[in-house]
């Protein structure tokens, strides 16, 4: 689930304290139309129209971005932001669902790389946190293509290189991977395509999904009451527990659209019959931490 209504009014209050009234309705008319991604057009809107820094700016987006955290287990919001090598920002915040286990929580850092994942980035260059990221996410991060130079940066100005928070790491090429995370690919798995617009984003997802230590393969698509579909694939890892399940993907991919989980009425998970890795049993335990009505199909390839 995520924050109530009347929490994010509050967090929203405490935003607009964080920068005055000018300069935050400016901010919030440029970037009304996604507030999850702000492409380097918008940004340079921004400073046109102000004499604004780039740190304020950060400041003011993670600020932004910890509106929508939902913490509900740790009441710890975490806002994080990050720039891909083209100048687009992305926005993350954390996200836990109370009722289930601990390792469902999508942290700020990995909402940033499955945003950017969505929205076609390549390379992400930087990440801004609003606190160091934990040994989890440091590992997740290593996941990306070049993961251990990206930059890490923090509220006072100081940045290091994820290869020193992460020293003597293990990552892809100690798999024999070459590439990474954000690394386009296409998995050529083979399932018969469908007409029902939930299946075939989900197949969609699936075919996506980047699963190179497993070849796990697997997508999710959600439908909320308004008919919207979401969807997201799997992201290995490494070290496999930092993994991204497919619910876990669209979940991000629906929130940073403005949605809420507890609209959600339909799920299909696409994954193989016999793959080393199922999602179906760890999908249906967390929605039913969110709605028991809703309706999940298991679709094989």
């Amino acid at each position: 689930m995520i924050s109530s209504i009347e929490s994010q009014k509050s967090q929203g209050n405490e935003f607009a304290l964080y920068c005055d009234n000018d300069l935050k309705q400016i901010i919030n008319e440029i970037i009304k139309e996604s507030q999850f991604v702000v492409s380097k057009e918008t940004i340079k809107e921004i400073y046109n129209k102000t004499n604004i820094t780039q740190e304020k700016l950060i400041e003011i987006f993670i600020e932004k971005a910890k509106t929508f955290s939902s913490p509900k287990i740790s009441e710890y919001r975490v806002g994080a932001v990050g720039v891909d090598s083209c100048g687009n920002y992305y926005l993350g915040c954390n996200i836990e669902f109370i009722g289930s286990t601990l390792d469902q929580t999508i942290h700020g850092e990995q909402f940033v790389v499955i945003n950017c994942l969505k929205n076609g980035a390549n390379k992400l260059e930087a990440i801004f946190v609003s606190a160091p990221p934990c040994g989890y996410c440091r590992q997740f991060l290593n996941e990306l293509e070049d993961g251990k130079n990206l930059t890490i940066c923090f509220g006072d100005g100081s940045k290091k290189l994820l290869s020193h928070f992460l020293v003597n790491s293990f990552g892809p090429e100690n798999l024999g991977m070459k590439g990474g995370l954000l690394t386009r690919s296409e998995n050529n798995i083979v399932i018969q395509n469908s007409n029902d617009p939930l299946i075939k984003q989900a197949i969609e997802a699936a075919r996506s999904s980047y699963a190179p230590y497993t070849n796990s393969f697997a997508g999710c698509a959600i439908q909320t009451n308004d008919n919207t579909i979401y969807s997201g694939g799997c992201i290995e890892n490494a070290a496999y527990n930092p993994t991204i399940s497919p619910f876990q993907a669209a979940a991000v991919d629906l929130i940073s659209s403005g949605n809420l989980l507890i609209n959600i009425k339909n799920v299909v998970l696409v994954e193989g019959k016999s793959s080393k890795v199922s999602y179906a049993a760890q999908i249906e335990s967390i929605l039913k931490t969110i709605n028991k009505d809703i309706s999940i199909i298991v679709i094989n390839y």
